[in-house]
């Protein structure tokens, strides 16, 4: 035993003894928090939240609200005085390594599984490249959840046998612990579970009393773990709109993801070791082949094993599942993707590596064993094979132990620079961001003052993205005429562009060339303040930004695209953080912004007044492009998301010399390319209602019919002459409202086209009655407001454009979802501008926010006065959070109990 121990110590040893060298260990996935950043984490489970999220703009999060529980833990210690640093160590990396031991040899030893053969499955299990790359790359509440895998379905296991309720609570407590961690990995021990139970009733003598055992077992966790996780449920679902991320929701992004084909699953390779790169799949490596001849050799040497059965049936289903949508039948995962419900957590197939890895692991200590005692009567025979297969592991993982990773095993570069810029940033004690170019680094300082936000992530916010020009270089969104504006009303501060890693990147002179250009470049912008930049860490500063409360002096309501920024940035003195923006074709809220707002103007941006009437419609919006899919289908007719702004108008330059920059009401375009048909139906097709259509009209268009039963209810002419309006060298493309004609029947509408290329936005079905109130409220707004026509020619500065109060404001946060605001000298009506990312579940005094700059929150003031600031779900946390606690201190208190009582009944 103590050979045992002993090789398992030195082995370990030699794989992890780096983790616990005192210095930042940092990766993509686990940025450093200094004192501040801990600090500022220390609160009640927020839905929302402007740092420490990945977004210093802010975002919803109350779909990752399971893991909170970890947060005030380290947020307590910081306090305390403990650093990010060793916390880490103790809570982070020691735990996986011991619960991964624990767990794994529990489960060997209920399989009996003894002697070399629990060591060898317990090697393999901490020791293969898949959990050494969740270490290295910083996921370490993943990590976490792995380390607890193994201990669940042992407690899983003797649930089922047993009728103590003991095991039931631990068993429960392990999948709270699970479920916290990551809740991806709960659903993957309901596949196995649910394996176990179906394998076990087969098998089982006793069926009634397995059946018994499972019900208990799966009310009791299912009783403890829902009631831990209701501060965050109870929000979840009273919220209005998505919670989930958009990745989850998107049904290509399986394809995205999927990186290991069927290689990596066999040989057990990640299929990003060892340098961790996204994109970048290793080759399959000969080397790993022992490993699966090792494991399948396990039904062989110890035949007719029941468990042996199960887990190579459980093996399987994580190979095929690991590969995603790569062949062979990868439309299967594609069905399951987009069908099963919960399955599209799995966008990222490789987490099918936490079956794969168990399942080895297993069926390897089965192997090991077997072969051990064949070989007890030629001991150094044995320990020569012993001391062979440790020596065949280790080789295999031989980038951590030769410090070839690029993560948490590792010891970061420019780590002065960066403290340097931490120390920098953290004494100026004013509100504002950090830009981070291109992502934010690992060693980036992030607090509530201080927030951090990247080039990627801006491409993902609509007045950043149709800055880019071409698709070579997606940055170049910086060098847009109107950027400094933009950086303004956003509160951004500060710009850093470390030089590349050289440890994941292979520069080449081109490449080394472009970044000294692109940052030089970016530092003599007009809105730069000059920096020296010869850091490996420069750091440029803007010429100034807004808070993170701001008052405009005026309000605009623009009809059009927001390509009205490059127009207004022309026009001498203009400045966007006196003048807020509300788009009205941004989204499907026309009317109430309307009726709400008093505005200073209305700016028509290519548009007539017809496309303002349409604006104010509340209802009756049906999108073709809902219906339809990326690639064309039977009919011809594709989609674009009108969110993917970039794709979009690369689609219009490169192939037909076209560009616009419309928004779509959030309901995609709808392409037709030649003469097509398509058939559009709803709900909202009614006899005799009007038909309007918002269709694309440009010179490669030409007619689109509207048909009902084979009748003509009218038609629109999509084309238009060249016009001498560009961008660049591509000609202006126009989205317009036509109205169409009447119903005459509750029939679907067919759609035909003539064009080379049309684009339909979306439909309007509505009645008479609300038309003309349409048309009536557009002609109130404009007898009532200043009306600005730009056709993309120069326009003077009007007086109205100035600004015309100077109110002063203060704030105060009480936590990041819930702020009070003070505004004196207010002496016309305006907007109160709140700098993080739109969400309508922001209220002010119970109402909604208003999308400003089609990026920002925004709220109608009148008079000075004390207004209260809140996103709305955060009320329903307080009173969960309690029966939450209740239920862990439950749980707790009944492990205590039952800790001496061995039978239920």
């Amino acid at each position: 035993m103590k050979y045992k121990k002993l090789l398992l110590s030195l082995f370990l040893l030699l794989v992890f003894w780096r983790l616990f060298l005192p210095y930042p260990h940092v990766a993509n996935d686990l940025h450093h928090l200094y004192r501040q950043g801990l600090n500022d984490n220390f609160l009640l489970p927020p839905t929302f939240r402007d740092f420490f999220t990945g977004d210093g703009l802010g975002q919803r999060i109350i779909f990752v609200l399971a893991g909170w529980f970890i947060h005030p833990f380290f947020s307590l210690f910081g306090k305390l005085g403990v650093d990010f640093t060793y916390q880490m160590m103790l809570f982070g990396f020691l735990p996986t390594i011991l619960f991964s031991i624990w767990g794994i040899s529990k489960l060997l030893e209920s399989y009996r599984v003894e002697g070399w053969g629990r060591l060898f499955g317990t090697l393999l299990y901490l020791s293969n490249t898949y959990i050494l790359l969740l270490i290295d790359g910083g996921q370490i509440t993943l990590a976490l959840a792995y380390s607890l895998f193994p201990g669940a379905v042992y407690y899983f296991n003797n649930s089922l046998s047993s009728q103590s309720l003991r095991p039931k609570l631990i068993l429960t407590l392990v999948l709270l612990g699970i479920s916290v961690f990551d809740l991806r990995i709960f659903l993957l021990l309901a596949i196995v579970f649910i394996l176990k139970a179906v394998f076990d009733f087969l098998v089982s003598d006793s069926k009634l009393h397995l059946l018994k055992n499972l019900v208990i077992t799966a009310s009791v966790a299912s009783l403890f773990v829902i009631s831990a996780h209701l501060y965050w449920l109870v929000p979840a679902l009273v919220a209005r709109g998505n919670i989930l991320p958009e990745a989850l929701r998107n049904a290509g992004g399986a394809e995205l993801f999927s990186f290991a084909n069927l290689g990596h699953s066999i040989f057990l390779i990640s299929p990003h070791w060892y340098k961790n790169i996204f994109g970048q799949a290793t080759p399959i490596l000969p080397e790993f082949a022992l490993i699966p001849l090792l494991v399948f050799l396990a039904p062989i040497v110890k035949r007719k094993d029941r468990q042996i059965a199960f887990w190579l049936t459980v093996a399987l289903l994580g190979i095929f599942l690991a590969k995603g949508v790569n062949p062979p039948l990868g439309e299967i995962y594609t069905f399951l993707f987009s069908k099963v419900p919960g399955f599209s957590f799995f966008r990222d197939p490789t987490k099918f590596f936490f079956l794969i890895v168990l399942a080895y692991s297993v069926l390897f200590g089965f192997t090991i064993e077997a072969l051990s005692k064949r070989l007890v009567k030629y001991p150094k025979l044995r320990v020569l094979f012993l001391l062979l297969m440790a020596g065949y592991l280790l080789f295999l993982i031989r980038p951590v132990w030769l410090d070839k990773m690029t993560g948490t095993f590792s010891k970061p570069i420019y780590l002065k620079e960066y403290l340097k810029l931490a120390n920098e940033i953290s004494s100026d004690k004013a509100f504002s961001r950090t830009f981070w170019i291109p992502t934010v680094a690992p060693l980036g300082f992030v607090s509530e003052n201080h927030p951090a936000l990247d080039a990627y992530q801006l491409l993902s916010k609509r007045p950043f993205a149709i800055g880019v020009s071409g698709s070579y270089e997606l940055f170049n969104y910086l060098r847009a005429d109107y950027m400094g504006q933009l950086f303004d009303v956003s509160g951004i501060g500060y710009i850093v562009y470390p030089y590349p890693d050289v440890r994941r990147t292979d520069l080449k002179p081109d490449n080394v060339d472009y970044y000294h250009w692109f940052l030089n470049t970016l530092a003599k912008q007009p809105w730069v303040i000059p920096a020296d930049v010869d850091s490996s860490v420069p750091v440029l500063t803007t010429s100034g930004h807004q808070d993170k409360f701001f008052v405009p002096s005026n309000t605009w309501l623009v009809v059009g695209s927001d390509d009205v920024y490059s127009t207004l940035n022309k026009i001498g003195g203009f400045k966007l953080s006196e003048n807020a923006l509300v788009f009205s074709e941004s989204q499907v809220a026309g009317a109430r912004i309307a009726e709400k707002e008093n505005f200073t103007g209305i700016i028509f941006n290519r548009k007539e007044s017809t496309d303002l009437a349409a604006n104010l419609l509340e209802n009756g919006f049906i999108f073709p492009a809902r219906n339809l899919k990326d690639s064309p289908d039977d009919t011809g007719w594709w989609k674009r998301d009108g969110s993917d702004v970039v794709n979009w108008r690369n689609f219009l330059q490169e192939k037909y010399g076209l560009d616009n920059l419309d928004f779509d009401y959030g309901g995609g375009w709808a392409v037709a390319e030649g003469p097509k048909e398509l058939k559009v139906e709803s709900n909202l097709i009614t006899k005799n209602n009007i038909v309007l259509a918002r269709v694309m009209k440009s010179s490669l268009g030409g007619k689109i019919d509207f048909y009902q039963r084979g009748s003509l209810i009218g038609s629109v002419n999509t084309s238009q002459n060249r016009q001498n309006s560009k961008t660049k060298e591509y000609e202006k493309a126009d989205f317009l409202w036509v109205e169409i004609g009447r119903l005459i029947s509750e029939s679907p509408i067919d759609i035909k086209t003539q064009g080379k290329l049309e684009v339909i936005n979306t439909i309007a079905v509505i009645t008479e009655k609300q038309w003309r109130r349409a048309l009536d409220n557009t002609d109130s707004l404009l007898s009532k407001n200043e009306v600005i026509s730009l056709n993309n020619k120069a326009v003077s500065l009007p007086e109205i454009f100035n600004p015309s109060q100077e109110p002063s404001l203060s704030y105060k946060r009480i936590n990041p979802t819930d702020y009070e605001v003070r505004v004196t000298g207010i002496k016309k009506p305006t907007l109160l501008v709140y700098s993080t990312s739109y969400d309508p579940l922001w209220r002010m005094e119970g109402e909604e926010s208003i999308s400003i700059y089609s990026l920002l929150n925004g709220f109608p003031i009148e008079k000075d006065g004390v207004y209260k600031v809140a996103f709305s779900p955060q009320k329903y946390v307080n009173r969960a959070l309690i029966v939450s606690l209740l239920a862990v201190s439950l749980l707790l208190v009944s492990l205590f109990l039952t800790r001496t009582k061995k039978k239920l009944l």
